[in-house]
């Protein structure tokens, strides 16, 4: 049945990879008990690891930070430790536990994944873990936050610019909407919201297009109505991307 649901042939619906995974996972875990783990058994792990990691990206498109917290897991605990195909599930996850509040695990992960990238000397994938971490860095550890943010980020968006990757310019772009939000800058953060948006329509990134819409642009109006207070808006949207359940 894994093996009618997972093939590669284009005529799988993408809704068939969690039952798919699942059961490439379970044939792993089996033979694994038997003492039976060989080439065909690593390729019924890694199979079920990349059919769960999909399903897990596709939880969290829908917002369903736990659903996407226990389909990440389950991948990542099926790859090997070291492994190149753990940094980007290991970016994923750590997002996915962000948003459920898991805030300390989140920090974990996501350090593990920027590690992992630097030894691998990916810096596409640790400048992306930079980004996630600043996110979190907001919530749980804000003192000094808009300097460094505003440094960090600055050096990814180079990058990303470099390398056209779209994906990371919205994110980094996002962490400098908010550090416009924090400096009361209402002009620059709606022109960087238009920006982030633009970015992330071109990489198909809807989930990211519609924090910012909902985000800044609440920041922006009610920077307007209240020009003598700090907004909190762009930090209670970094708080919800953080997690829903993360009210602690």
């Amino acid at each position: 049945m894994a093996d009618w649901l997972g093939r590669d042939d284009g005529e799988v619906l993408p809704e068939h990879d969690e039952v798919a995974g699942h059961h490439f996972e379970q044939a792993y875990r089996y033979l694994e008990q038997l003492g039976r783990v060989g080439p065909r058994e690593v390729e019924l792990a890694m199979r079920g690891a990349t059919r769960l990691a999909s399903g897990g990206r596709r939880a969290m498109s829908r917002d369903d930070p736990p659903a996407a917290v226990n389909l990440l897991s389950r991948a990542l605990d099926l790859l090997p430790t070291g492994g190149p195909d753990r940094l980007g599930s290991l970016l994923d996850l750590g997002d996915a536990l962000a948003e459920a509040g898991e805030w300390r695990q989140a920090h974990a992960v996501l350090a593990e994944a920027v590690d992992g990238a630097q030894l691998a000397g990916d810096r596409l994938l640790s400048a992306r873990g930079t980004i996630a971490l600043l996110y979190l860095g907001e919530v749980t550890r804000p003192r000094g936050w808009t300097e460094q943010a505003e440094r960090e980020a600055g050096r990814a968006i180079a990058l990303f610019e470099q390398t056209g990757d779209r994906v990371g310019l919205a994110h980094s772009w996002r962490v400098i909407a908010h550090v416009y939000n924090r400096r009361l800058q209402w002009a620059e953060l709606e022109r960087v919201g238009e920006r982030i948006v633009g970015y992330a329509r071109r990489a198909g990134e809807r989930r990211t297009e519609t924090r910012i819409l909902g985000g800044s642009r609440r920041a922006c109006v009610l920077g307007r109505r209240q020009p003598g207070r700090r907004s909190s808006a762009a930090s209670a949207s970094s708080r919800n991307s953080a997690g829903r359940r993360g009210r602690r």
